[in-house]
């Protein structure tokens, strides 16, 4: 049983406040800032007479069975077609309810590497089925639900986890060229972010003192965007790195009174503000389908399509269990 005093929770609780009233201040001096103020910008409504947006998620469930992890993977997209602001039809790729594929590693791994595995193997089936969406419908903007770019860069030492690497880097690498190739418009909302690329940016352009920029080194820029960020606006563009010949942008902007996301993009026209704020414009419009969620309403149906329920894990590892009876030494074990 885990015990804690009255004193020790007081101290702790002391703390905590301290913390916040430090974190208020600071909020306070760098929104008042001339500084903070040519950050913001205004999403605009943008007209449109006709569009086509994809949006590509991935679902994700787990299980082991007999010494080995079995990962069940499913991505999908789905695809709106709007006349002005109107839906006029949806698109499903590869379906409407796509159907799951099961990998499974027998390669002896920690939990980090299995889940390092994992989440790349989930990465690839997206950007392939991105890339597949492309390929047969031309959308005017493709949104992906997380990065632009690979997320995982760490091989571990591992042959499995080496050859799902240069996978993925292979798949981005052509979901980009394709949508250059097809002008499509390609762009990734993220939902949690930890980076300080705009309080860095914030520091550089800034006359604070060394006493400040010590405090804002522990601040990220979602707990600063959290209290600063208006509905309905956004950041500059922040460049975010250069992969492939391509040069990569980001900007955050409030769709909801409670969330602040981050969009992804590669910039292909030399002018990332301009680009910016056209995909600002089409997220908003996205978002305006609700005013809690905030996520771009396609992302929502791609996710209702490729959601890897406990119920369907269950049922299949119960299946595989009846097709291994009477093999010896069959054991499930349930994560």
């Amino acid at each position: 049983m885990f015990l804690i005093t009255d004193s020790q929770l007081d101290e702790f609780c002391s703390v905590i406040r301290q913390k916040e009233e430090n974190r208020q201040r600071l909020m306070q001096m760098i929104g008042s800032g001339e500084i903070w103020q040519k950050e913001l910008v205004r999403v605009h409504d943008f007209d449109f007479r006709d569009l086509r947006v994809a949006g590509v998620d991935g679902g994700l469930g787990r299980f082991s069975l007999k010494g080995v992890e079995c990962a069940v993977i499913r991505a999908g997209g789905a695809v709106f077609h709007y006349h002005g602001r109107q839906l006029e039809d949806v698109e499903y790729f590869p379906d409407e309810y796509p159907s799951a594929r099961i990998v499974a590693v027998s390669e002896p791994l920690d939990t980090i590497r299995l889940d390092l595995l994992v989440g790349m193997e989930r990465q690839i089936a997206e950007i392939e089925c991105a890339t597949e969406i492309v390929r047969n419908a031309t959308p005017t903007l493709l949104v992906l639900d997380g990065s632009v770019l690979p997320q995982y860069t760490s091989r571990q030492g591992s042959s499995c986890l080496e050859a799902a690497h240069d996978r993925l880097s292979t798949v981005y690498e052509e979901l980009h060229r394709m949508c250059l190739n097809r002008g499509v418009f390609l762009t990734g909302f993220v939902k949690e972010s930890r980076s300080n690329l705009l309080v860095n940016r914030l520091v550089r352009e800034s006359c604070f003192d060394e006493e400040v920029q010590k405090r804002l080194a522990h601040v990220c820029d979602s707990d600063l965007l959290e209290q600063l960020l208006p509905e309905g606006y956004r950041t500059r563009p922040l460049r975010i790195g250069t992969r492939w010949g391509i040069d990569f942008f980001a900007f955050y902007i409030r769709t909801a009174r409670d969330r602040v996301f981050r969009v992804e993009f590669p910039e292909l026209g030399g002018d990332p503000e301009l680009s910016a704020a056209c995909l600002a414009s089409f997220i908003g419009f996205l978002c305006s389908f609700s005013d809690s969620v905030g996520v771009p309403s396609v992302l929502l149906e791609a996710d209702l399509r490729v959601r890897v329920r406990e119920a369907e894990v269950k049922f299949l590892r119960d299946s595989l269990v009846a097709a291994l009876r009477g093999e010896p030494t069959t054991v499930v074990r349930w994560r």
